[in-house]
C-alpha cells in the first residue's frame, strides 16, 4: 500500500490488510471483489460506491498454514476480528460491522496458478482496460471490463452522504432486490458495448449485487439464469463476452470464442 497517498480504508479493514501484507500474506492471495475498488478510487479518481460489507480475499490453494510467517488466524483475531462459522459452513470473521471471507479454490477445480498470468490495468481510451501477460512477457488477451450500476440513485445516496455528516441512506428490501433492480441497467449498458466492436478483446461484465440469504440462493441463480438469456439475445462484436458474478468471482460464458 505504499503507493497509496492516502488510505481508501476504514480502520479495521486497514489495519487488516496491513498486519496480513507484513506476514507474506499477499504473496500469493489477493484482495478481490468491491473493496478493491477504493484503491482504484484513489489511483485513478474512478468514483465507485461500496454496497457491502463483506471483504474478499483469494487464498493460493497451496498456502500452507506452515508456510505463512504467523498464524493468521491468531494474528486476525487479535486485530478485535471474531471468528464463526456461517450458516454454509465457511469461517469468517467479524469486525465493526465487517464480515471478511478467504476464498480457497474449489476441490477438482483447474489450478488458476497454473496458467503462470499476470493482469497489468490500463488505463486510456484504447477500448480495453487491462491485459493479461504469460511469464515471457508476451500477450495473451486483452479485457474490457464494465460494471452497471445505477448512476442516478448512487449520485443522490453521495448527496445524501454530504448533507448528513457522512451517513448516506438505509432502504429495506427483500432479498435480490438490489440485482432486480439492476436488470435494465445491465441491459443497457450491455446493448451501449454491443454498439462497440470489441472483436480484439474479451469484453468482462461484472455484476455487483448483494450477496443473497441462503434461503434465497436459488432465487438468486433463477434471476442470474433469465439475465444470462436475455444478454445472449443480444448481438455483440466481441471476442468473447463473459458474465462475472463479483461477490463469488463466477463467471459465465455469454458468447463462446
Amino acid at each position: 500500500m505504499s503507493i497509496l497517498h492516502n488510505n481508501p480504508f476504514p480502520p479495521h479493514i486497514y489495519n487488516l490488510i496491513r498486519a496480513m501484507s507484513r506476514v507474506g500474506f499477499f504473496e500469493r492471495s489477493l484482495l478481490i471483489g468491491s473493496w478493491v475498488m477504493p484503491i482504484y478510487q484513489e489511483l485513478y479518481q474512478a468514483y465507485y460506491a461500496l454496497k457491502t460489507l463483506d471483504v474478499d480475499f483469494a487464498v493460493h490453494i497451496a498456502h500452507l498454514r506452515h508456510q505463512m510467517r504467523t498464524d493468521l488466524e491468531k494474528l486476525i483475531i487479535g486485530l478485535g476480528f471474531t471468528d464463526y462459522i456461517a450458516a454454509e459452513g465457511i469461517q469468517k470473521f467479524t469486525a465493526g460491522g465487517y464480515e471478511v471471507e478467504f476464498i480457497t479454490q474449489r476441490p477438482g477445480a483447474r489450478d488458476i496458478a497454473a496458467l503462470h498470468v499476470t493482469v497489468r490495468p490500463v488505463i486510456g481510451s484504447q477500448g480495453y482496460d487491462a491485459i493479461v501477460f504469460d511469464t515471457n512477457g508476451i500477450e495473451i488477451e486483452k479485457i474490457e471490463i464494465t460494471i452497471p450500476h445505477d448512476g442516478k440513485s448512487e449520485a443522490i445516496d453521495a448527496q445524501l452522504v454530504v448533507s448528513n455528516e457522512g451517513r448516506g441512506e438505509t432502504i429495506a428490501g427483500a432479498d435480490c432486490d438490489d440485482l432486480v433492480a439492476l436488470f435494465p441497467h445491465i441491459i443497457s449498458t450491455c446493448k451501449k458495448k454491443a454498439e462497440k466492436d470489441y472483436s480484439d478483446c474479451v469484453l468482462l461484465v461484472v455484476i455487483d449485487a448483494m450477496p443473497p440469504f441462503q434461503s434465497d440462493i436459488d432465487h438468486f441463480e433463477e434471476l442470474i439464469e433469465n439475465l444470462v438469456s436475455e444478454l445472449r439475445d443480444i448481438n455483440f462484436t466481441a471476442k468473447q463476452v463473459v458474465l462475472c458474478i463479483a461477490h463469488n468471482g463466477r463467471t459465465i460464458p455469454i458468447t463462446m470464442q
